[in-house]
């Protein structure tokens, strides 16, 4: 695993021996409940710090009048609590 701030390689620790920087992984429940209740904003992506795939949620639901940008986040919101979706952007393994 990688420091969030310095980048530096940190192995398992939660705190980073360099910069002392907090890098608790984040919540994979937290991130599949955001994807799903309200997946037609992606705002379970940027949580995870996925912000492209966040942005074309929110493109997708205003060109399908929020069809495509709803099932898109509802399945996304399932793959996300099931495993499919193991790491945030920044390569940190989910929290159960």
């Amino acid at each position: 695993m990688y420091c969030r701030e310095c980048g530096k390689e940190i192995g398992s620790l939660k705190i980073c021996p360099y910069c002392s920087a907090d890098n608790r992984g984040k919540s994979r429940l937290t991130a599949g409940l955001l994807q799903i209740l309200t997946g037609s904003l992606g705002l379970g992506r940027f949580y995870l710090g996925y912000n492209n795939i966040g942005t074309l949620q929110i493109v997708a639901t205003i060109f399908s009048c929020g069809i495509a940008g709803t099932v898109w986040g509802f399945i996304d919101g399932v793959m996300i609590l099931s495993g499919k979706v193991e790491k945030d952007a920044d390569g940190n393994e989910l929290l159960d």
